[in-house]
């Protein structure tokens, strides 16, 4: 995320992720707003690029086909595979919900 105003990194991921240290109260946190941390500059989230959704629309596509196949990859690769899939499926949600969320957030000035 670079902020319109100083053309920084406004915000670190870290940050970005918990509503608590935005640098704004937290009703403004839920709205949508932060603060830059470089100029203070009152920034206010407006949307996310197709980059993230298109993400997400691939990853819950490969759930929804793991689920389909589940019957035929049990046998296979037993519960402990089928279970490993399932926990690397739930890495790639974590890292969308960090990650990629953090660098696809349109922002504007406030």
């Amino acid at each position: 995320m670079i902020c319109p105003s100083c053309g920084q990194q406004a915000i670190s991921m870290l940050r970005y992720c918990t509503a608590f240290t935005r640098g704004v109260s937290f009703q403004q946190a839920i709205k949508g707003y932060l603060k830059c941390h470089n100029c203070g500059a009152l920034l206010r989230i407006v949307g996310f690029t197709p980059t993230l959704w298109i993400y997400f629309v691939i990853l819950f596509a490969a759930f929804f086909a793991f689920w389909m196949l589940l019957p035929r990859i049990i046998p296979d690769a037993g519960y402990k595979g089928s279970m490993g899939i399932l926990l690397l499926w739930f890495i790639f949600v974590v890292f969308g919900i960090t990650y990629v969320r953090w660098k696809n957030t349109r922002i504007n000035k406030s």
